[in-house]
Protein backbone atom coordinates (compact mmCIF):
# COMPACT_ATOMS: atom_id res chain seq x y z
CA UNK A 1 0.00 0.00 0.00
CA UNK A 2 1.48 3.44 -0.50
CA UNK A 3 2.15 5.68 1.84
CA UNK A 4 1.20 9.42 1.42
CA UNK A 5 4.50 10.72 0.69
CA UNK A 6 4.77 7.61 -1.83
CA UNK A 7 1.98 8.87 -3.42
CA UNK A 8 3.30 12.93 -3.54
CA UNK A 9 6.00 11.81 -5.32
CA UNK A 10 4.06 9.96 -7.92
CA UNK A 11 1.24 12.40 -8.80
CA UNK A 12 4.08 15.24 -8.80
CA UNK A 13 5.85 13.65 -11.48
CA UNK A 14 3.02 11.51 -13.44
CA UNK A 15 2.24 14.24 -16.92
CA UNK A 16 4.57 16.33 -15.77
CA UNK A 17 6.81 17.83 -18.48
CA UNK A 18 9.03 18.90 -16.25
CA UNK A 19 10.03 15.86 -14.87
CA UNK A 20 13.48 15.19 -14.70
CA UNK A 21 15.59 12.36 -14.87
CA UNK A 22 15.79 12.07 -11.05
CA UNK A 23 12.50 12.50 -10.74
CA UNK A 24 11.58 10.10 -12.73
CA UNK A 25 14.07 7.89 -10.76
CA UNK A 26 12.01 8.25 -7.53
CA UNK A 27 9.19 7.27 -8.82
CA UNK A 28 10.32 4.17 -10.21
CA UNK A 29 12.48 3.31 -6.80
CA UNK A 30 9.04 4.11 -5.27
CA UNK A 31 6.88 1.69 -7.35
CA UNK A 32 9.82 -0.96 -6.69
CA UNK A 33 9.49 -0.11 -2.76
CA UNK A 34 5.63 -0.63 -2.81
CA UNK A 35 5.92 -3.67 -4.46
CA UNK A 36 3.68 -2.55 -7.43
CA UNK A 37 6.45 -3.76 -9.78
CA UNK A 38 6.74 -7.34 -8.37
CA UNK A 39 3.02 -7.28 -8.71
CA UNK A 40 2.44 -6.64 -11.89
CA UNK A 41 5.45 -8.35 -13.14
CA UNK A 42 3.32 -11.40 -11.46
CA UNK A 43 0.34 -10.41 -12.97
CA UNK A 44 2.02 -10.07 -16.29
CA UNK A 45 3.28 -13.44 -16.33
CA UNK A 46 -0.34 -15.27 -15.81
CA UNK A 47 -1.56 -12.95 -18.28
CA UNK A 48 1.18 -14.15 -20.78
CA UNK A 49 0.89 -17.54 -19.88
CA UNK A 50 -2.95 -17.42 -20.88
CA UNK A 51 -1.91 -16.12 -24.10
CA UNK A 52 0.69 -17.92 -24.75
CA UNK A 53 -1.54 -21.31 -24.60
CA UNK A 54 -3.52 -19.18 -27.18
CA UNK A 55 -0.99 -19.08 -29.55
CA UNK A 56 -0.92 -23.27 -29.65
CA UNK A 57 -4.27 -23.04 -31.14
CA UNK A 58 -4.03 -20.23 -33.60
CA UNK A 59 -2.78 -21.32 -37.21
CA UNK A 60 0.88 -19.67 -36.87
CA UNK A 61 3.93 -20.52 -38.50
CA UNK A 62 6.37 -22.21 -36.22
CA UNK A 63 8.65 -18.60 -36.85
CA UNK A 64 5.49 -16.60 -35.82
CA UNK A 65 4.79 -18.62 -32.58
CA UNK A 66 8.22 -18.62 -31.94
CA UNK A 67 8.36 -14.70 -31.89
CA UNK A 68 5.15 -14.24 -29.90
CA UNK A 69 6.86 -16.32 -27.69
CA UNK A 70 9.60 -14.55 -27.33
CA UNK A 71 8.17 -11.30 -27.32
CA UNK A 72 6.15 -12.03 -24.21
CA UNK A 73 8.50 -13.41 -22.64
CA UNK A 74 10.90 -10.57 -23.25
CA UNK A 75 7.85 -8.37 -21.90
CA UNK A 76 8.48 -9.88 -18.77
CA UNK A 77 11.81 -10.20 -17.99
CA UNK A 78 12.77 -6.90 -19.47
CA UNK A 79 14.34 -4.94 -16.14
CA UNK A 80 12.21 -1.90 -15.46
Amino acid sequence: MFKKEQKKVIKSVLGNTQANEQDIKKVIDTLHDTGAVDFVRKLASEKIEIGKKFLNSVNLTSEGEEFFNAFADFMISRKI
